[in-house]
């Protein structure tokens, strides 16, 4: 709502595109726990009608995930445009990624489930996006495995790490947490990731 009364968009497209994101994030929580919910796209007061209305169909708020997506990729940075001092914030890349996963979810429930769950029935059309869902998931994840940004983090091949890559992963901070002295920097792992520091963020 604040950016809309912000001259510069372009200035700003990456945050706006990181709170579609998170907004789409936080919806397919709930729609992953309780089906249909309320949908929340502004900032909700005590007399608001969507804290004692209705929740709406889960193909609603499914279809309202998926749209808040496809308009968070376009305004988020490409990860090899993400600096090293700001590794953590959303991509293209993990947009693409999260939403290839909501859609093989709300694919398969579709195919396997239907409307039969819904508290009203289908707000639109259900069964027959199920396809379309699929093949738009698969060319998503090409998008995504064809950039070669993200690999398996295994060095077993060297002597020191005696094929245990999958342990020292796990505690990777620098070059002294492990034998082959490799950093977080040689971690490529992680699409969408929580940046941990031993003495920014402990515990």
């Amino acid at each position: 709502q604040k950016a809309e009364e912000f001259g510069d968009k372009d200035a700003i497209a990456q945050p706006i595109g990181t709170a579609y994101f998170f907004r789409a994030w936080q919806h397919f929580y709930l729609l992953r726990l309780f089906g249909g919910v309320p949908i929340v796209d502004h900032v909700l007061d005590v007399n608001d009608g969507v804290i004692y209305g209705p929740r709406k169909s889960r193909y609603e708020v499914a279809n309202f995930i998926i749209s808040d997506l496809e308009t968070a990729i376009p305004l988020l940075p490409k990860e090899t445009d993400i600096p090293a001092s700001s590794k953590g914030k959303v991509s293209k890349e993990a947009a693409k990624a999260f939403l290839a996963r909501v859609l093989l979810y709300e694919a398969t429930w579709r195919k396997y489930v239907g409307t039969t769950t819904d508290f009203k029935g289908s707000a639109g059309p259900a069964s027959d996006q199920v396809n379309d869902f699929l093949d738009e998931a698969v060319r998503l994840c090409r998008e995504v495995i064809d950039d070669n940004l993200y690999s398996i983090w295994n060095y077993n091949h060297l002597s020191g790490m005696k094929d245990m890559s999958y342990r020292y992963l796990f505690c990777l901070e620098d070059a002294t947490t492990n034998p082959a002295g490799m950093t977080k920097e040689s971690n490529k792992e992680f699409i969408i990731k929580s940046v941990y520091d031993k003495d920014i963020k402990p515990g």
